[in-house]
């Protein structure tokens, strides 16, 4: 973000993660000034048919290109393969789930599992979808307009799938049984290291109150200390309570902490 402006105000920053964030990084898009959302979308279609259906043959090719759009329409929406079948017409969840393991492994989505201690319970919950680049979210998307908060999830995600990626972490969504929410949730071996939650704005009480309460409540869940909340301009460290008990709180402007 910073490269060649070291002296940038935070302003300055914070604009060019909004950039980052609706543009994405392709060099293409970024160095050589190229139409970010035609070029993204010529290149998703070449991947798609050539790197995908030129090599599976799926019965209907057409089904990849319907799915990744579902899929990136929503970055960070949790998903279930039967409703996601329904949705995009494809013939069952087994073909479904084949089809985006094909989007997977060509890098176009990646899926972050939900968390749980009980290694068949997590493999047989619902999962959560991001782009592997935020400038494949405008180009392919439905949305008219950005939804900066999607856009930001989806870049905290992406740099921890870098680091899932190496080996360093493992990383998962968290959500308990009445719908509480944490963005991620990093393992470290067999470790829980850090709850991340991400929130562009979180000056409405209500917002704060909410993106406070799944931190809490994952923390006293899952015994880990380490919050941290993202946001656009906030930065601050402070002391949260939650049912009786202070959890210690660190909150970092998303361009600082990328």
């Amino acid at each position: 973000l910073s490269v060649g402006k070291p002296d940038a105000t935070e302003a300055e920053m914070r604009e060019a993660c909004r950039k980052y964030a609706r543009m994405g990084g392709f060099p293409e898009v970024v160095l050589k000034g190229l139409s970010g959302s035609e070029y993204l979308r010529t290149l998703v279609a070449s991947v798609i048919y050539k790197d995908i259906v030129s090599r599976f043959r799926p019965r209907a090719p057409g089904s990849i290109e319907t799915i990744a759009r579902c899929l990136l329409s929503q970055p960070g929406g949790e998903y279930s393969f039967h409703a996601l079948t329904r949705a995009t017409g494809c013939r069952s969840p087994h073909t479904l789930k084949k089809h985006i393991g094909w989007l997977e492994e060509a890098f176009v989505v990646f899926t972050v599992p939900k968390f749980s201690f009980k290694p068949r319970e997590q493999a047989a919950s619902n999962k959560k979808a991001y782009a592997v680049d935020t400038g494949l979210v405008d180009a392919l998307g439905a949305g008219l307009s950005p939804n900066w908060g999607r856009l930001f999830e989806n870049l905290v995600a992406i740099q921890l799938f870098r680091r899932q990626l190496r080996g360093e972490i493992r990383f998962f969504f968290w959500k308990d049984p009445h719908g509480i929410e944490a963005d991620f949730v990093v393992q470290e071996g067999l470790a829980i290291r850090q709850i991340l939650q991400v929130s562009l704005d979180t000056t409405d009480p209500k917002t704060r109150q909410r993106e406070i309460r799944g931190l809490c409540k994952a923390s006293r869940d899952l015994g880990c200390g380490n919050l941290l909340l993202l946001t656009e301009k906030e930065e601050g460290q402070t002391e949260e309570t939650w049912e009786g008990t202070v959890y210690p709180l660190r909150t970092m402007p998303l361009w600082k902490w990328l």
